[in-house]
């Protein structure tokens, strides 16, 4: 994205219960061309009753997690640095993306997401 924020979900229409990850990990394959900052995590709850919360580490270039441009990485998410006040057993949205600054309309790419126990 270039505008003034950007954000991209997987949605579902049942809830995922990730409770058995709580101590556990969100293991990501990415890789990009993009310097732009952005959060990745999940988000439980729904937007339309009010419920919904956002979990995510920041991404870029000067973060702690950081994405390759010619090879996919594994960034392993532990749960429990991030879950805040999400729901683990209300997850509706088992990967969310959001631009958080240094939008340059460069790309992102997911492989793939695994949820697992430490």
């Amino acid at each position: 994205g270039t505008g003034e924020w950007w954000w991209a979900s997987v949605d579902l229409k049942e809830p995922l219960d990730l409770s058995v990850f709580e101590r556990g990990y969100m293991d990501v394959w990415i890789k990009g061309t993009t310097q732009s900052n952005f959060e990745l995590g999940f988000q439980s709850g729904l937007f339309s009753d009010g419920s919904q919360r956002s979990a995510a580490v920041l991404i870029g270039p000067d973060q702690e997690y950081q994405i390759d441009s010619s090879d996919y990485r594994i960034i392993s998410i532990p749960l429990a640095k991030i879950k805040a006040e999400t729901n683990l057993n209300d997850v509706r949205a088992p990967l969310y993306v959001k631009g958080i600054s240094n939008f340059d309309g460069e790309a992102i790419y997911i492989r793939r997401i695994l949820y697992r126990e430490s």
